[in-house]
């Protein structure tokens, strides 16, 4: 069986291939355990996905972490959606 592989190029330029298919997760444990710990999601062509979500095309991939701005932003969004919830049930 032949599998298909993709091109990314991260935030310093460089470039790898990975399996199409491939979740955001399992690529930020591939490539740096600390990155995995502090991500919570990632951008594709700066589309942003759930770190569960696969990867299936070619282009620019960002992680987000918890301790930038924008995860910050979406930590502090699906809390409020939690909270929403608690308060509605």
């Amino acid at each position: 069986m032949n599998v298909e592989q993709i091109e990314l190029v991260l935030p310093d330029k460089s470039k790898i291939n990975i399996e199409k298919g491939t979740s955001g997760a399992d690529l930020a444990k591939k490539l740096n355990k600390k990155l995995f710990k502090k991500a919570i999601a990632y951008k594709l062509n700066n589309t942003l996905f759930d770190l569960n979500d696969t990867i299936n095309f070619t282009g620019e991939l960002e992680f987000i972490t918890e301790d930038s701005n924008e995860g910050l932003n979406i930590l502090r969004h699906s809390a409020a959606h939690v909270m929403a919830q608690a308060v509605k049930e």
